[in-house]
């Protein structure tokens, strides 16, 4: 499964992409439009290595304001 990951500033979510893509196959995608939060990015990851971004973000200090487990087209569940 997928998980996205919200960021108040577009800083937030660049910073977030360029640390964690050195350890996760991560992405920086629009946020879907049924999710209504932050910039307009998102981090996209697989549900398996959500722990270790969620470790890299804690480590550079770089503050996210929400998670979603992408369930299926337009539905997301909130999980952070």
């Amino acid at each position: 499964m997928i998980c996205i990951i919200t960021f108040l500033s577009t800083h937030h979510a660049i910073a977030a992409e360029r640390h964690c893509e050195k350890q996760v196959l991560c992405r920086l995608i629009p946020l879907p439009p049924r999710i209504s939060a932050g910039c307009g990015l998102a981090l996209k990851v697989q549900q398996p290595e959500l722990a270790e971004a969620m470790q890299v973000l804690a480590e550079r200090d770089i503050p996210h304001q929400a998670g979603y487990l992408w369930i299926e087209e337009d539905h997301y569940e909130e999980i952070l």
